[in-house]
This record gives structure tokens, C-alpha cells and sequence, in this order.
């Protein structure tokens, strides 16, 4: 009877101390994995450092980490971990399961049940996940002299979108695991889940970085191509027609003389167009040139009116301006400010087929307020966030205006910018106007 009671016992000590071992076994793997998910890694190097430290700790045959092509309908092998043994099999075949991605997922019934179950699926036969794609006698050798009984399938889950998948290949059947065990190979899941698909978003940032770095490069070489090349050009163009106009290389014909005024004004037109996209670009980038010094808001302003105001009323618009008593002084580059005033009014009148151009300029506090308002043709919400942006637009801008470069509102955003202001817009949509704002302070 006491023999059987210490026998009970024991076996009680040894389960309890096994399970113990797990659950410590479980904590420092967890650890480890979380150490290595907030590192900035690529995909497949977080998917090598997970797979290897769970192979090595556990003692798996087989750990490999699938991501889902849901839109291909595909799992891509990122990294497997494989046993020596293991290994050894491949290479007798000279093959290699990490090279073998899974097709037609959705018509695989074993894999299926992962994504539509959003569980974890369990087979004694490798050839349930790869199917027909590797022969079963190559299959039946991994399991004889690769010693692998059994494998787990666990869905990488995100938001619940499955982002991937976790193979575990062991040398044993699943059901001879006892629970705990099930219970500490699953506690590790969610980690890797969230560390792959912070990795995937850090790969993609990675990415669209270098997409922006070559973006900016290829900006830059247009810049100094348009600056130096296109506008050189337009400007000798445009100082060969105004000479020719002259009379000094002979009489020019009645019916030469209008092509060549109308050569000027082109050319004229395209060394505009050129250098409005070039300092929209450098105001954008903070490379344009200022000179502060103190001036006054109003001034510029009024000056800028009087001399739109003849432009505005030929096309037939009402064009007003209301000033508000206060003091306008402050600290900017007057010539700058000018043109980004215009610009505003330009963009205003260009857009407004019929109505009015209303300006108001006030002063309250340490704010100097600037607002444009048109019966224009508006804007849509979608379109807002893009007309301060380089060539934005609205989507159907270039029907109300063919001329528009896309860069009159980048100077504007820029310049104000620089005076420590800021520039923004309002409407109410399509068809309903649109009221533009500028805000500078008083000192900078």
C-alpha cells in the first residue's frame, strides 16, 4: 500500500516537474520571440530567427512560416527551420519543401478549413498540404527517415485576415501530446502573427521610402532639365519671334505677322508655364530663396487687386475686395507673397465660369487672415487633400482649365509655409464654390 502511494506520488512529482519544465520552456520561448519581433527586420528574416529559435528549443523536424496570396491563392514559403535529418532526406531527392509554394489553396479541402475556420488543422500526412505538388514517395521517406509523425498548421491571423500560415512538423503523433503541450506550442501564435505582419509593414515602408528617394532623385533631374534645358530653350524661342516681329530682318507680311505674334505668345506662355512649375517645386522643397524684411500685408495685397482687377472683370465676374481695420504689419518677403496672392485670385477667377471673386483681408490678434470666396465650380472632398500637392488637381480640373500646371497652389502652400502661416481651402462640393484661406502672423 505505501509502495503504491509513493509510486503515486512520484508520478505525480515527475508530471507536475515535466509540466513545469514546459510552461518555463514556453515563457523563455515566448521572451526570445518577443525580443526578435520588435527588431527591424525584413520578412524572411524575422521568419528565420522565429523558425530557428522554436526548431532548436522545441526539437521540431520541420518549422516553416507560409504567407497568404489571398488575391493568387497561393501560400509562399518565407522560411522553414529543418532538423539535420531532415535535411538529409531533401538533399537525397534534391529538392527543398521551402521552394515549393502551395497553388489553389482554396481547392486544397485539408488547407481550406485554415482560412475558413480560422483554426488550427492537424495530419499525420504531409502530402494533405502539398498535395499533388511533391510525389508521395518522397513523402513517405520524410516520414520514415526524417521522423515526422505528425504536423500542425496554425493560421497567422491579423484583424481577422489571415496573413499566413505556421507549419510544425514533430516526431510524434498530436495525440500523444497532452494537453499543456498543445496548449504552449498555441501560446506563441499571436506573436509571431503581430511580429510578421509588423515586419511585412515595415518591408513595405522600406519600400515605398526608396520609391519616394527615386521619386525625389527623378524630380530633381526633371528640375534641372526643365530649368536649364526647356526653358532655356523657350526663352531663345521667344527672344527669336519678338525679334523677328522688330521689322529689323526685313518687312514681315500681313500674313506672317499674326503667326508670329501668336509664336510669342505661346513661347511667352511656355517659359510661364516653366517657371511657375519651378518655383512650385522649390517653394515645396524649401530650396526658394527669400528676403524678409518688414513690409506690410494690406499693401501687398491691394496691390495685387488692382492689378488682377481688370484680368477678373473681362471675363465678366464681379471682383471685390473688403478690408478690415487692424495693423498688417509684419516680418516676409513682399515679392513672394505677392505672387502667392495672385496665384490664389488666378486660381479663383480660372475655376469660376460665372459669378463673383470676393476678397476679404482682417486682423485679429496675432493673425493676419487672408480668404478668397468664389461661385465657382467647387470641390469635391476626395480632391481637397491633392490641390496642395505637386500637379494636384481636382479630378475634372483640367476641363474647366486645360492651362493649369498643377504647381500655382504648391507655391502658394509653400511660401506661406515659409512665413510660419498656413493655406487651406473650403467647399461644400462640386457645383457650390469654394472659399481659399491664407493665415500669416503678424512676426515671425
Amino acid at each position: 500500500m505505501e509502495n503504491d502511494e509513493l509510486k503515486f506520488v512520484t508520478e505525480n512529482l515527475y508530471k507536475q516537474n515535466l509540466e513545469l519544465a514546459v510552461k518555463n520552456k514556453t515563457l523563455s520561448l515566448l521572451d526570445k520571440l518577443y525580443s526578435i519581433s520588435i527588431l527591424a527586420l525584413q520578412p524572411k528574416n524575422l521568419a528565420e530567427r522565429v523558425n530557428s529559435t522554436i526548431q532548436i528549443d522545441f526539437n521540431f523536424e520541420l518549422v516553416g512560416i507560409f504567407l497568404y496570396q489571398e488575391e493568387k491563392d497561393i501560400l509562399s514559403p518565407l522560411y522553414f527551420s529543418k532538423s539535420d535529418r531532415l535535411h538529409k532526406v531533401e538533399s537525397s531527392f534534391n529538392i527543398s519543401l521551402d521552394s515549393i509554394p502551395i497553388t489553389n489553396v482554396s481547392k486544397n479541402t485539408f488547407l481550406n478549413k485554415i482560412f475558413k475556420d480560422k483554426s488550427m488543422v492537424y495530419t499525420e500526412e504531409l502530402t494533405d498540404v502539398w498535395d499533388s505538388l511533391v510525389s508521395k514517395e518522397i513523402f513517405n521517406k520524410i516520414k520514415s527517415d526524417g521522423h515526422i509523425e505528425s504536423s500542425i498548421l496554425y493560421p497567422l491571423i491579423i484583424e481577422n485576415k489571415p496573413i499566413g500560415v505556421l507549419l510544425l512538423s514533430l516526431n510524434r503523433k498530436y495525440s500523444e501530446l497532452v494537453q499543456y503541450e498543445k496548449d504552449s506550442i498555441g501560446a506563441f501564435i499571436n506573436v509571431i502573427s503581430v511580429a510578421l505582419d509588423k515586419s511585412m509593414l515595415y518591408e513595405q515602408l522600406t519600400n515605398t521610402n526608396e520609391k519616394l528617394k527615386i521619386a525625389n532623385e527623378n524630380q530633381a533631374s526633371l528640375m534641372h532639365f526643365m530649368n536649364h534645358q526647356v526653358k532655356g530653350r523657350l526663352g531663345n524661342a521667344k527672344n527669336i519671334f519678338a525679334e523677328l516681329l522688330t521689322d529689323d530682318y526685313g518687312t514681315i507680311s500681313d500674313f506672317a505677322r499674326p503667326l508670329l505674334q501668336k509664336g510669342l505668345e505661346e513661347t511667352d506662355l511656355g517659359v510661364t508655364y516653366v517657371q511657375n512649375i519651378l518655383k512650385g517645386s522649390s517653394a515645396e522643397n524649401g530650396t526658394l530663396p527669400y528676403e524678409m524684411k518688414q513690409m506690410n500685408f494690406k499693401d501687398v495685397v491691394e496691390k495685387v487687386v488692382a492689378e488682377q482687377k481688370t484680368f477678373v472683370e473681362a471675363k465678366g465676374l464681379k471682383f471685390s475686395l473688403k478690408v478690415s481695420d487692424g495693423d498688417y504689419g509684419m516680418t516676409g518677403d513682399s515679392l513672394e507673397l505677392s505672387e502667392a496672392v495672385k496665384n490664389m485670385i488666378d486660381n479663383s477667377v480660372n475655376y469660376t465660369p460665372s459669378g463673383s471673386v470676393a476678397i476679404e483681408l482682417s486682423q485679429t490678434g496675432k493673425k493676419i487672415k487672408l480668404s478668397i470666396k468664389d461661385t465657382g465650380v467647387g470641390i469635391a472632398e476626395e480632391d481637397k487633400s491633392r490641390l496642395f500637392k505637386s500637379g494636384g488637381r481636382g479630378a475634372d480640373s483640367l476641363k474647366v482649365n486645360t492651362n493649369s500646371t498643377g504647381y500655382g497652389l504648391v507655391f502658394v502652400k509653400g511660401v506661406v509655409e515659409a512665413h510660419k502661416g498656413r493655406v487651406w481651402v473650403e467647399s461644400e462640393g462640386r457645383d457650390k464654390g469654394a472659399t481659399f484661406y491664407l493665415e500669416l502672423p503678424i512676426q515671425i
